[in-house]
């Protein structure tokens, strides 16, 4: 619940729970992925019910651009697809410190707006 009224998924609360249990990075990303999924979904439920009419344009759905929905589809399948099969795999402690980086540059961008 505070991961969606934050408006982030699920995996920013459970991944440093899972990682203070003493699980491994990776078990704990593959984790907590799964719980982006719900709040991705009722937003765009959201997004598409709250937009219905309010957009006389056609190629949307409420507010979202189905153009953009499959452009985003597609690139991050192939950036899936991508990383499987270049990047090697990070050692545990680099995955946590990456995962931290990150985090902080989503904080520093949303401050900035």
């Amino acid at each position: 619940m505070i991961a969606a009224l934050l408006g982030v998924g699920g995996s920013v609360m459970t991944v440093p729970l899972l990682r203070r249990h003493g699980y491994a990075m990776g078990d704990c990303i593959s984790a907590s992925n799964p719980l982006s999924l719900p709040v991705a979904l009722c937003g765009a439920v959201t997004y598409a019910v709250i937009g219905w009419q309010n957009i006389p344009v056609s190629g949307f759905l409420g507010f979202i651009s189905l153009k953009i929905l499959g452009l985003l589809v597609l690139t991050g399948w192939a950036g899936i697809v991508f990383s499987r099969r270049v990047i090697p795999a990070l050692p545990d402690i680099w995955h946590a410190r990456i995962y931290v980086i990150l985090l902080c540059l989503v904080l520093l961008a949303m401050l900035l707006q």
